[in-house]
């Protein structure tokens, strides 16, 4: 028999062993048991590990600015009632984000300050009037982030209240796969999206350039507006993350469901499947509907998130391709070179991860019809049959899908006509530049 290294395991470990023993264990081997009962430690650390994790990430969005709500501590109203992470509206948290929106006033006018200096004025005209347009217009879309989401604060409350109670009737409901699992796999995406972002978004900042104090102050007034509409990407991102794993959980206990009804010879099993299909419907049409209200809910902040987006694409690919074909490298420190090429990664990455996860959200809702509709053909029960025609046909009329304001879907063709108009829209730049050039 093992024992563990650590001296207060030990200490619960002999705790547990002492407490087994006194109960009578019907002629079980106590061996096992206290193998399997200390099997059970580590799987406790790690999800307090995964809690402390997401209670980290929820408070650095929180810090950013985009999630003002705070974590309800009281205890459930009733006892029966499902335990999941409760939020509220929190007086604190629009009182932190009114502060920040307030200091997005003063890097402004230094923004301001910096593009009409005699340093800058002697740029050319035309790179003067883009950076002007670019930074107020990261600005006004960070200072919106902040100001919406303090503004709809009770409704992203509630959004993150259904959320979190549909994760949990989920998590209970496992089938064939264990708890543990399946919440270990959405954790485990959710760390992937935060170390990809981190990473590249720590690369950008190293790429700062420090030499000069007006590229420095400059450099880092975009960045408290690009870290804020970042932060609002990535908590878009690990919502749809966390919907895409919902559905995926949904549709494993299905289709582990329906398996088993080629085999149901009796009334009590077959009762209980149909109650148990029933619930499922009845999961899939609450995630259908909280995914509506999330599309909804983003909407207006991601109109102006991929607008920004697009324009520092296109401004940040341009000053580095009329560096390295126009202009002198010597004219520009190499640093700000690479701060335009790291930052367009970074946005380029942000965009992609949340393209994609809205894209295979989408299609993983899908899929439930799939699911159904090939179980038809193989139900023996009448009684069962007609509830997945039932299914079937209230999944007709449902259609979860991503877009803003409908005006353009979130998916990956979304990502095609990005890169398709910064393209055009950088050809039309470069040849008013080389045309101004030779004149």
């Amino acid at each position: 028999m093992f024992l563990p290294s650590n001296t207060a395991d030990k200490l619960l470990f002999l705790i547990k062993l002492f407490i087994i023993i006194r109960i009578p264990t019907c002629g079980k081997n106590i061996h096992v048991i206290v193998h399997s009962a200390w099997q059970t430690f580590p799987a406790m650390r790690r999800s307090k590990c995964d809690d402390l994790f997401l209670k980290c990430l929820f408070y650095v969005l929180k810090f950013l600015g985009v999630a003002p709500m705070a974590i309800d501590n009281s205890p459930a109203p009733e006892k029966d009632s499902p335990r999941y992470v409760r939020f509220v509206a929190s007086k604190l948290g629009v009182f932190y984000n009114g502060i920040i929106a307030c200091l997005t006033v003063y890097p402004s006018y230094m923004t301001v300050r910096y593009l009409t200096s005699s340093e800058y004025t002697k740029n050319i005209e035309l790179e003067k009037v883009i950076d002007e347009a670019q930074s107020t217009f990261a600005m006004i879309t960070s200072t919106f982030i902040i100001v919406n989401i303090c503004v709809r604060q009770k409704r992203a409350a509630i959004l993150a209240n259904q959320l979190s109670s549909i994760h949990s009737v989920i998590m209970d409901l496992a089938i064939d796969v264990g708890d543990d699992v399946r919440r270990n796999t959405i954790i485990s995406y959710i760390k992937k999206i935060v170390f990809v972002n981190l990473v590249t978004t720590i690369v950008w900042v190293a790429s700062t350039p420090p030499e000069e104090y007006q590229y420095l102050s400059y450099f880092i007034v975009m960045s408290f507006y690009n870290i804020i509409i970042h932060a609002m990407l990535l908590q878009y991102s690990l919502v749809l993350k966390l919907l895409q794993q919902l559905y995926r959980s949904v549709n494993a206990d299905l289709s582990s469901l329906l398996k088993k009804s080629s085999s149901i010879s009796d009334d009590n099993n077959c009762h209980l499947m149909l109650k148990r299909l029933k619930h499922l419907r009845q999961i899939h049409a609450t995630l259908c509907q909280i995914s509506q209200d999330v599309s909804n809910f983003y909407s207006l902040p991601m109109l102006f998130c991929v607008t920004h987006v697009f324009l520092t694409q296109i401004i940040y690919c341009y000053y580095v391709v009329m560096t390295l074909i126009v202009w002198n490298i010597n004219e520009k420190p190499i640093l700000v070179i690479l701060n335009c090429v790291t930052l367009v990664t970074l946005l380029a990455v942000s965009m992609t991860i949340l393209v994609r996860d809205a894209g295979v959200t989408a299609v993983e809702s899908k899929s439930t019809g799939e699911i159904v509709s090939g179980s038809i053909d193989d139900c023996q029960d009448h009684e069962i049959e007609r509830q997945l025609n039932v299914f079937s046909n209230y999944l007709l009329h449902k259609d979860v899908h991503f877009s803003v304001f409908n005006l353009f879907p979130l998916n990956e063709s979304l990502l095609i006509s990005i890169v398709g108009s910064i393209t055009t829209y950088l050809v039309i730049l470069l040849e008013f530049e080389v045309d101004s050039t030779k004149k």
